[in-house]
């Protein structure tokens, strides 16, 4: 990461981050197409399909196969995280400032604090998996690929555990992605 801030060029970073913009309006499009047109329910299934597509799921569904091609066409000897990163960031502000200002009963902290923690740990962990990925071939390069796409699934599930009345579990996983990733993508130093 050092070796970015002595050898590029901050616009480098900013075209990524105005396409993730693009990237985010682009979903956030079809987010609110699909919450006007589709019946909430309040099984799992349906709490889970509702979280899935206002909070991470969908967004990250969208950006990351644009953003992987995006990278594949464009080789670089350098880490690619920052500008994954840069990318993937767009999405998060855009989609955190929609979400911050909806009316949502019962999950304001979540909406507030919680899922901001969230965005940033999931944005340096599917970086850091994207850069891997892009460095590697074959079918491990896919398999990356795949677990990146798979993981806001996973990830998905915390507002769930949230509105289940699991409020400090919430806090304590969200914030262990956030160090977690953050301590990733601060010891990749392959610059």
């Amino acid at each position: 990461m050092a070796s970015f801030y002595n050898s590029r060029d901050w616009i480098e970073v900013f075209k990524p981050f105005l396409g993730g913009l693009c990237i985010g309006m682009l979903a956030l499009l079809i987010t609110l197409s699909l919450l006007t047109r589709t019946p909430f329910r309040m099984n799992f299934s349906g709490l889970f399909w509702w979280i899935w597509v206002r909070g991470i799921g969908l967004p990250m569904l969208l950006a990351i196969p644009i953003i992987f091609i995006a990278c594949v066409r464009n080789p670089s000897p350098y880490s690619r995280i920052l500008e994954i990163a840069a990318y993937l960031s767009g999405v998060a502000v855009l989609y955190n400032a929609w979400y911050g200002i909806t009316q949502t009963p019962r999950i304001l902290v979540y909406r507030i604090f919680i899922s901001p923690i969230i965005w940033i740990g999931t944005i340096g962990l599917i970086a850091w998996l994207l850069d891997r990925g892009l460095d590697w071939g074959g079918a491990s390069r896919y398999l990356v690929l795949a677990i990146s796409i798979l993981l806001p699934f996973g990830i998905s599930l915390l507002a769930l555990v949230y509105i289940n009345n699991g409020h400090y579990l919430t806090w304590i996983v969200s914030a262990a992605l956030a160090i977690t990733t953050s301590f990733l993508v601060f010891l990749d130093s392959r610059g």
